[in-house]
């Protein structure tokens, strides 16, 4: 979910006059589960929550550090509190220390709404570093919606620092790909449903975008955890089509046969394997997928 400028500001704006009439300053509180882009302030999600970090001291009830904050039952705070979630944002709020206050600060930065009001926010550079952990766990717990939703966020991370010419963000996620590269998998087995072969840049395609104009290369080999009628114009454009489910009676199996397009089905993990941009190969005869090359980030011709 993106937000316009004046939405994202409205919705900042009152939190701001909420923690203001609690008497908790902005200086004392950050967002750190988003940031906002520079350039075109859009809100950049990791979660479905906004996750906020105040000083312990500054809360106006007894709180214990380190635990989720929640204004006392039937006092004002409460049904503001309330009115605010129902209103605008999604908002969890955690006391901490003063010392991990000022760890988070340091990997923070001030972002000014317009001449007289600001908040601080975690750094590009906090969720660039975040991102290796927050990728493994979502491939090992199978989390398809927040590993899609990683991949974005960090592809924005990508536009985000050639945009600012930030070489730190951009040597972050170089390593986090150069280590993705010798650690992931480069070979999977499945069932070929023809004959055909194919190498190609493979393409993830998610749940979420069944529906949405999907827009195929003629080079792209598509993955998918499967398929269905309404991907069709989108499979009659790819060189190939992978799927983590089905056998020889399944969608993707029918539509490749009758199309002759190169297919393997049942490739377990194929999502969590594969990123866009890797060139892989379908080797029906030996019923494989292969990383020939992967993806590299490949910015420093970009940045001076």
């Amino acid at each position: 979910m993106y937000l316009t400028e004046t939405e994202l500001k409205n919705k900042i704006l009152k939190m701001l006059a909420m923690f203001s009439g609690w008497g908790i300053m902005p200086a004392d509180w950050i967002i750190i589960d988003k940031f906002v882009d520079k350039k075109y302030l859009e809100e950049m999600h990791t979660s479905t929550e906004t996750h906020i970090i105040i000083k312990d001291y500054r809360i106006p009830w007894p709180v214990k550090t380190g635990q989720q904050v929640l204004p006392p039952k039937g006092s004002a705070y409460l049904q503001e509190y309330v009115e605010y979630l129902k209103k605008y944002l999604e908002i969890e709020m955690k006391a901490v220390s003063k010392k991990e206050f000022y760890e988070f600060l340091s990997l923070s930065e001030k972002v000014n709404l317009d001449g007289n009001t600001s908040f601080l926010q975690t750094s590009p550079f906090y969720h660039a570093k975040k991102l290796k952990h927050d990728l493994e766990d979502a491939r090992e717990s199978k989390a398809y919606n927040k590993y899609q939703t990683l991949l974005k966020l960090r592809d924005r991370l990508v536009l985000y620092a050639l945009y600012m010419k930030n070489k730190e963000i951009l040597n972050e996620l170089d390593k986090l790909q150069q280590e993705r590269n010798k650690k992931c998998k480069k070979v999977l087995a499945g069932s070929a449903v023809n004959e055909l072969n194919a190498n190609g840049q493979a393409r993830l395609l998610f749940n979420y975008e069944i529906g949405l104009p999907i827009d195929i290369k003629s080079y792209e080999i598509i993955i998918m955890q499967s398929t269905n009628t309404a991907l069709l114009p989108a499979m009659l454009k790819a060189k190939g089509i992978i799927t983590e489910m089905g056998g020889a009676l399944s969608h993707a199996s029918v539509i490749c046969r009758e199309f002759r397009i190169p297919c393997l089905v049942g490739v377990e993990d194929a999502l969590f394997t594969f990123e866009n941009g890797d060139k892989i190969e379908i080797d029906s005869n030996n019923n494989l997928v292969r990383l020939i090359k992967p993806w590299s980030l490949n910015y420093k011709h970009n940045i001076k």
